[in-house]
Protein backbone atom coordinates (compact mmCIF):
# COMPACT_ATOMS: atom_id res chain seq x y z
CA UNK A 1 0.00 0.00 0.00
CA UNK A 2 1.66 3.58 -1.06
CA UNK A 3 2.71 5.62 1.77
CA UNK A 4 -0.80 7.77 2.83
CA UNK A 5 -0.16 11.66 1.28
CA UNK A 6 -3.17 14.10 0.24
CA UNK A 7 -3.43 13.08 -3.36
CA UNK A 8 -3.86 9.19 -2.41
CA UNK A 9 -6.62 9.68 0.36
CA UNK A 10 -8.74 12.02 -1.67
CA UNK A 11 -8.38 9.34 -4.59
CA UNK A 12 -9.49 6.43 -2.18
CA UNK A 13 -12.15 8.63 -0.51
CA UNK A 14 -13.44 10.07 -3.72
CA UNK A 15 -13.55 6.60 -5.14
CA UNK A 16 -15.15 4.82 -2.75
CA UNK A 17 -17.99 7.78 -2.52
CA UNK A 18 -18.06 7.67 -6.10
CA UNK A 19 -18.29 3.46 -6.27
CA UNK A 20 -20.93 3.71 -3.65
CA UNK A 21 -23.10 6.81 -5.49
CA UNK A 22 -22.92 4.60 -8.54
CA UNK A 23 -24.11 1.30 -6.80
CA UNK A 24 -27.35 3.30 -6.00
CA UNK A 25 -27.63 4.60 -9.54
CA UNK A 26 -27.07 1.57 -10.64
CA UNK A 27 -30.39 0.37 -9.23
CA UNK A 28 -32.35 3.41 -11.19
CA UNK A 29 -30.66 2.48 -14.59
CA UNK A 30 -28.68 5.53 -14.50
CA UNK A 31 -24.49 5.55 -14.85
CA UNK A 32 -22.36 7.76 -12.07
CA UNK A 33 -21.59 10.32 -15.75
CA UNK A 34 -25.51 10.60 -16.50
CA UNK A 35 -26.23 11.42 -12.80
CA UNK A 36 -23.41 14.11 -12.99
CA UNK A 37 -24.78 15.54 -16.11
CA UNK A 38 -28.32 15.94 -15.08
CA UNK A 39 -26.95 17.47 -11.73
CA UNK A 40 -25.24 20.12 -13.05
CA UNK A 41 -28.23 21.01 -15.64
CA UNK A 42 -30.98 21.31 -13.32
CA UNK A 43 -30.13 24.68 -12.48
CA UNK A 44 -31.73 25.19 -15.78
CA UNK A 45 -29.54 27.69 -17.16
CA UNK A 46 -28.09 25.64 -20.20
CA UNK A 47 -24.37 24.47 -20.58
CA UNK A 48 -22.15 24.72 -23.19
CA UNK A 49 -20.20 21.49 -23.63
CA UNK A 50 -17.07 23.02 -22.63
CA UNK A 51 -18.80 23.77 -19.00
CA UNK A 52 -20.32 20.43 -18.72
CA UNK A 53 -17.55 18.26 -19.60
CA UNK A 54 -15.79 20.24 -16.87
CA UNK A 55 -18.43 20.11 -13.81
CA UNK A 56 -19.14 16.36 -14.94
CA UNK A 57 -15.78 15.09 -14.48
CA UNK A 58 -15.66 14.03 -18.01
CA UNK A 59 -12.82 14.22 -20.94
CA UNK A 60 -14.50 16.10 -23.93
CA UNK A 61 -14.86 12.66 -25.62
CA UNK A 62 -16.74 11.26 -23.26
CA UNK A 63 -19.14 14.28 -22.30
CA UNK A 64 -19.98 14.07 -26.16
CA UNK A 65 -20.80 10.59 -26.33
CA UNK A 66 -23.21 10.63 -22.94
CA UNK A 67 -24.55 13.85 -24.17
CA UNK A 68 -25.24 12.30 -27.47
CA UNK A 69 -27.06 9.07 -25.82
CA UNK A 70 -28.92 11.02 -23.20
CA UNK A 71 -30.34 13.39 -26.01
CA UNK A 72 -31.62 10.03 -27.47
CA UNK A 73 -32.94 9.04 -24.34
CA UNK A 74 -34.96 12.55 -24.29
CA UNK A 75 -33.10 13.10 -20.68
CA UNK A 76 -31.24 16.47 -22.03
CA UNK A 77 -31.41 18.28 -25.56
CA UNK A 78 -29.49 20.81 -27.32
CA UNK A 79 -30.19 24.46 -28.42
CA UNK A 80 -28.21 26.91 -30.40
CA UNK A 81 -25.86 29.02 -28.18
CA UNK A 82 -27.66 32.74 -28.17
CA UNK A 83 -24.71 34.72 -28.98
CA UNK A 84 -22.55 32.22 -30.68
CA UNK A 85 -23.73 29.92 -33.80
CA UNK A 86 -20.71 27.56 -33.61
CA UNK A 87 -21.62 26.26 -30.28
CA UNK A 88 -24.15 24.14 -28.60
CA UNK A 89 -26.28 24.63 -25.05
CA UNK A 90 -27.50 21.68 -23.33
CA UNK A 91 -30.42 21.71 -21.63
CA UNK A 92 -32.32 18.89 -18.80
CA UNK A 93 -35.62 18.07 -20.58
CA UNK A 94 -38.71 17.67 -18.16
CA UNK A 95 -38.12 13.96 -18.26
CA UNK A 96 -34.81 13.90 -17.42
CA UNK A 97 -35.72 16.74 -14.35
CA UNK A 98 -38.22 13.78 -13.06
CA UNK A 99 -35.92 11.24 -13.41
CA UNK A 100 -32.98 13.43 -11.58
CA UNK A 101 -35.93 14.20 -8.88
CA UNK A 102 -36.79 10.51 -8.61
CA UNK A 103 -32.96 9.61 -8.02
CA UNK A 104 -32.05 12.68 -6.01
CA UNK A 105 -33.30 10.82 -3.35
CA UNK A 106 -31.60 7.76 -3.58
CA UNK A 107 -28.05 9.34 -4.02
CA UNK A 108 -28.95 11.99 -0.66
CA UNK A 109 -29.66 8.75 1.09
CA UNK A 110 -26.24 7.57 0.21
CA UNK A 111 -24.72 10.98 0.93
CA UNK A 112 -26.72 10.93 4.15
CA UNK A 113 -25.19 7.83 5.68
CA UNK A 114 -21.75 9.25 5.02
CA UNK A 115 -23.21 12.13 7.15
CA UNK A 116 -23.95 9.45 9.90
CA UNK A 117 -20.94 8.33 10.18
CA UNK A 118 -19.30 11.55 10.76
CA UNK A 119 -21.05 14.44 11.71
CA UNK A 120 -23.36 17.17 9.82
CA UNK A 121 -20.75 19.53 11.09
CA UNK A 122 -17.84 17.89 10.71
CA UNK A 123 -19.36 17.05 6.44
CA UNK A 124 -19.27 20.36 6.37
CA UNK A 125 -16.32 21.64 7.41
CA UNK A 126 -14.76 18.90 5.26
CA UNK A 127 -16.57 20.21 2.40
CA UNK A 128 -15.71 24.00 2.96
CA UNK A 129 -12.18 22.86 3.31
CA UNK A 130 -12.42 20.78 0.06
CA UNK A 131 -13.47 23.81 -2.09
CA UNK A 132 -10.82 25.79 -0.53
CA UNK A 133 -8.22 23.04 -1.51
CA UNK A 134 -10.55 22.92 -5.84
CA UNK A 135 -10.00 26.82 -5.83
CA UNK A 136 -6.98 26.74 -5.55
CA UNK A 137 -5.96 24.03 -7.56
CA UNK A 138 -7.64 26.44 -10.10
CA UNK A 139 -5.75 29.03 -9.60
CA UNK A 140 -2.51 29.54 -12.35
CA UNK A 141 0.93 28.61 -11.32
CA UNK A 142 3.48 31.24 -10.94
CA UNK A 143 6.29 31.52 -13.24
Amino acid sequence: MPRPNLEYMLAVASHRMSQALAAELAGHGIALEHWRILTNLADDAGWTMTELAEAALLSMPTATRTVDHMVGEALIYRAPHGSDRRKVVVFISDKGRSLWSQIRLSADRCEQSIVEQYGDVWIKQLVKRLEHVAEAGQAKPRR
